[in-house]
C-alpha cells in the first residue's frame, strides 16, 4: 500500500494479512478494503501494489492499473519417495506392440489353415488341427519346446517365421525388462483438482482473502449477488470440502511454515497461484538442493493481474502509460526471472530414477500375482474339465 505526498510515500500492510474480498455486510477485507476505505474523510490507501487479479466485484470497489502480467491457478505438492512398479513388467511394450504381436500369431495361423486345402492336405478333424497349431504357436511364444514332426514344408517355413519373430521379441523384452527392475516411480499423483478431491487423506490449503476464496464464496453464493455466481460443479466441490476439514486457508505470510510443516508431509497440497508455487519451490531448491515439490500439470482460473487504486484516482491512468511501457519492453518478465533464483530448476523435475539393488518380492510380486492366477484359471479349467467328463 502506498500514500503519496510530496514525493514520499509510506507502506502499510493490511491488519488481516489479505488481498481482499468482498463480505456479506458490504465491506471489505485486506487490502481492497484499505483502498477502497476513507478514514476521516481520507483514504487510508491511495494504491494497492499487488498485483491483484482483475475481477469485476473488485472492480466495483477500486480502479485498476494497466495489465501487469496473467497468471493461474495450479497445484503444489510434495513429491513422494520413489517406489517400485509390482506391474513393470508390462512397461517394456506398449499396447500397441501387444495387439501387434497378437495379429502376427493370428495371421500366421490364417495362413496356415489357408494353405492346407491349396496343398491337397486334407483334414480328418479341423477343430483338434487348428488347436493343435494355436498350443504349438503359443509353446513357441512361451519358449517352450516345439515339434515339427509330420509338417509340410510350407508349415514349417510359416513356423520358422513366426520363431524368428518371436526370438527378436522376446530378447528386446529380456533385456528391456531388466533395466526397468531398476527404475524407480517417483509418485506425482495430483495433477489436477478431481484427483485432489478424490482422495480423502488430503488437505487443500489456498490462500485467505484470496480472488480464489472470493470466488468460491460466489459458489455458494454467501449474500453475493454477483452475476457469475456457480451452484454446481468441481468447484463447488472444493468449497464444500470446508465442511469436512479437508479445506484451509493461511496468509501469505504462513507460506513458509506451510511448506514445510504441510505440503512436505504429503498430508496437504498448496492450491494458488502459479507465480507463488514457483517462488516457493525456488526458494525451497535455493536452501536444500532438492526438488521435493512439483506443479500439476493442469492450469485452472486464468486471471489478468495489475496494481489497483482508489476509484478515479488520477494515479491510476499515470502508473498505467509507464506499466504498459515497461510490460512491452519485456522489462517485467525480465526482472522477474531475475529476482527468482533457481525458477526452473525443478520445474521439469524427473519422475524416474535408476538404482542398484538385488530384486526383492517387491519388484516382482507383479509376476508372481500373474502366475498365480494363471495357474488358478488353469486348475479351474481342469476341475471343469474332470467334471464334465463325469457328467
Amino acid at each position: 500500500m502506498t500514500r503519496c505526498a510530496a514525493r514520499r510515500y509510506t507502506i502499510k500492510r493490511p491488519p488481516d494479512g489479505s488481498w481482499g474480498v468482498l463480505l456479506e455486510d458490504g465491506s471489505w477485507t485486506g487490502m481492497v478494503g484499505m483502498v477502497n476505505r476513507k478514514i476521516f474523510l481520507r483514504q487510508e490507501a491511495d494504491m494497492g501494489l499487488g498485483p491483484f487479479a482483475v475481477t469485476t466485484i473488485r472492480a466495483t470497489a477500486v480502479d485498476y492499473t494497466h495489465t501487469i502480467l496473467v497468471d493461474y491457478g495450479r497445484i503444489l505438492a510434495g513429491s513422494g519417495k520413489p517406489e517400485v512398479d509390482p506391474w513393470g513388467f508390462l512397461l517394456p511394450f506398449t499396447p500397441g506392440v501387444w495387439l501387434a504381436f497378437l495379429a502376427a500369431m493370428a495371421t500366421a495361423l490364417a495362413a496356415t489353415a489357408v494353405l492346407a486345402p491349396c496343398t491337397a492336405l486334407r483334414l480328418v478333424a479341423p477343430p483338434s488341427w487348428l488347436n493343435g497349431r494355436v498350443l504349438l504357436y503359443m509353446r513357441v511364444a512361451l519358449q517352450q519346446d516345439a515339434s515339427a514332426r509330420g509338417m509340410r514344408w510350407w508349415e514349417r517355413l510359416v513356423l520358422g517365421a513366426w520363431m524368428v519373430l518371436t526370438l527378436v521379441l522376446m530378447r528386446s523384452y529380456a533385456g528391456t525388462l531388466m533395466s526397468l527392475l531398476a527404475v524407480r516411480q517417483i509418485p506425482q499423483p495430483f495433477q489436477d483438482l478431481r484427483r485432489l478431491l478424490d482422495d480423502p487423506d488430503i488437505t487443500m490449503v489456498w490462500e485467505a482473502g484470496s480472488m480464489y476464496v472470493q470466488f468460491l464464496m460466489c459458489v455458494l453464493s454467501l449474500g453475493n449477488p454477483a452475476p457469475q455466481a456457480i451452484t454446481s460443479g468441481i468447484f463447488r466441490e472444493v468449497r464444500e470440502a470446508e465442511f469436512s476439514g479437508r479445506l484451509v486457508f493461511i496468509k501469505s505470510t504462513e507460506y513458509n511454515s506451510m511448506l514445510d510443516q504441510l505440503v512436505r508431509r504429503g498430508t496437504h497440497a498448496f492450491v494458488g497461484e502459479d507465480l507463488s508455487g514457483r517462488v516457493l519451490m525456488a526458494n525451497d531448491f535455493s536452501t536444500s538442493g532438492q526438488c521435493d515439490f512439483y506443479s500439476s500439470r493442469a492450469r485452472f482460473l486464468p486471471y489478468m493481474f495489475a496494481m489497483i487504486g482508489r476509484r478515479h484516482s488520477p494515479l491510476v491512468p499515470a502508473l498505467s502509460a509507464r506499466i504498459r511501457a515497461v510490460t512491452e519492453a519485456g522489462l517485467y518478465d525480465h526482472w522477474l526471472d531475475a529476482a527468482i533464483p533457481n525458477d526452473t530448476s525443478c520445474t521439469n523435475a524427473p519422475t524416474k530414477v535408476t538404482v542398484t539393488s538385488s530384486l526383492t518380492l517387491e519388484n516382482l510380486w507383479g509376476m508372481f500375482f500373474l502366475l498365480g492366477s494363471g495357474v488358478a484359471g488353469a486348475a479351474l479349467l481342469f476341475a471343469g474339465e474332470l467334471l464334465a467328463v463325469r457328467l
